[in-house]
């Protein structure tokens, strides 16, 4: 509607070059175009330090949230090494740095405030001086003169957007420049990683019951041979100890678990299998413990007088009137009842597939054994598979497959099935 009525009302204009007259009609418009152009470019031009200001700031605060969350997770360890000065001090060079960037870009920020001030006073005084000459003389009136004023205010403001909205637009580019230099990282690293790697372990899910293993060869991320053309099949209910190295044992599992797939071959899952994998170190949220037991099944699936009898079972009585607390359980236990509380959700979970990964590491090995025992006795039909570089648990499986250092397979030697 401002368009039309400054088209309309400006009139056009008549400029006398070199003998030739051109007749610009509404002329106040294309002025308004072109002044709105020249906001725009000024207002890119002085205000791009600003998306440098807040990708520096946005990176400075996260630097500093990192070194609070490092700080909270190493609060005990910190204490014990009275390193609460230093602590102090290179968080206080976090802030420092995260207040720098804070100053940086107020200033930026005084800068767009300026301009866009100074482009509001002129938007409502340029068009009074241009039209100035033709009032004078009589050729516009003052209605029209007040008319156009007010117009060309009216369209300048709805194309002044860019300039109105560009600390908006600083925050949203740094932001986006953030994430695109993030994903460009994390793709030059799988690249690389591609390159420097011979080819992928395929898991897949087959028709078959069992589990097996067709010539699996597995590397470490520097290159060395962990374990080399490794094939074997789990049959469903069997009890199977896998011996190996620590840091082939550790392959091993995550690549079951599909996190490790730098080597070669495949690996075969049971069709609708739901593995249960207990590692060194169980993932324990910050929640209610009986919510932590029950996780990823709805708490309202574990009976909790279930809960209470497994919970004395694996040795963690104590915790029974604590199941409706919410904590931080990771740094409230110590590594050999969180080993203990795994065991628990394994029991409570009853799976099908169970593989073991230094589950009991943190245990003795009189402990160490009678949880194991405990879980053969409670599930019976459960295929167990326990990766390890200890045997302390041998008599409690069925067969052993052993991978000696460097990868070489030696054949299972097979254990009494009454073990």
């Amino acid at each position: 509607m401002f368009v039309g009525m400054l088209w309309l009302v400006s009139g056009p204009l008549f400029v006398a070059v070199g003998g030739i007259s051109v007749t610009i009609p509404g002329h106040m418009l294309w002025i308004a175009l072109a002044y709105a152009g020249l906001a725009a470019a000024v207002t890119v031009r002085i205000g791009h330090p600003l998306v440098r200001a807040t990708e520096r700031r946005q990176a400075a605060e996260a630097g500093f949230r990192a070194g609070l969350v490092n700080a909270v997770a190493h609060a005990g360890a910190i204490a014990v090494a009275r390193a609460e000065p230093d602590e102090r001090r290179r968080l206080g060079e976090r802030f420092g740095r995260v207040r720098a960037t804070w100053a940086e870009q107020t200033i930026s920020f005084r800068r767009m405030a300026f301009l866009t001030s100074g482009f509001g006073l002129l938007t409502a005084a340029l068009p009074m001086l241009i039209l100035a000459p033709r009032f004078v003389d009589g050729e516009i009136t003052l209605g029209t003169l007040i008319q156009v004023t007010i117009a060309f205010g009216q369209v300048t403001a709805a194309l002044f957007w860019m300039s109105d909205n560009y600390p908006a637009i600083a925050q949203w580019e740094a932001s986006a420049e953030r994430v695109m230099v993030l994903a460009e990282a994390v793709s030059d690293l799988a690249g690389a990683a591609g390159a420097a790697r011979q080819g992928e372990v395929e898991r897949v899910e087959e028709n078959g019951p069992g589990l097996a293993f067709r010539d699996v060869s597995l590397v470490s991320a520097a290159g060395d041979v962990l374990v080399a053309r490794f094939s074997a099949e789990i049959a469903p209910g069997e009890r199977v100890l896998v011996e190996a190295t620590p840091q082939a044992a550790a392959a091993l599992f995550r690549a079951i678990a599909g996190l490790a797939p730098w080597g070669s071959g495949r690996i075969e899952m049971p069709e609708g299998a739901t593995p249960f994998f207990l590692g060194e170190r169980p993932y324990l949220p910050e929640a209610r413990l009986a919510e932590v037991l029950a996780e990823p099944h709805a708490e309202a699936a574990v009976p909790q007088a279930e809960t209470a009898s497994v919970l004395v079972a694996v040795g963690l009585a104590h915790l029974i009137p604590a199941l409706e607390t919410v904590a931080a359980w990771e740094q409230e236990l110590g590594l050999a009842d969180q080993q203990r509380l795994g065991v628990a959700r394994a029991l409570l979970h009853r799976p099908a597939w169970l593989f073991m990964h230094e589950a009991l590491s943190a245990l003795d090995a009189e402990e160490e054994e009678r949880l194991t025992a405990l879980i053969v006795s409670r599930l019976p039909d459960a295929t167990l598979v326990t990766i390890t570089h200890r045997t302390a648990v041998e008599r409690l499986h069925q067969r052993r497959i052993a991978l000696s250092k460097g990868g070489d397979y030696r054949p299972p030697a097979s254990m009494s099935a009454s073990a």
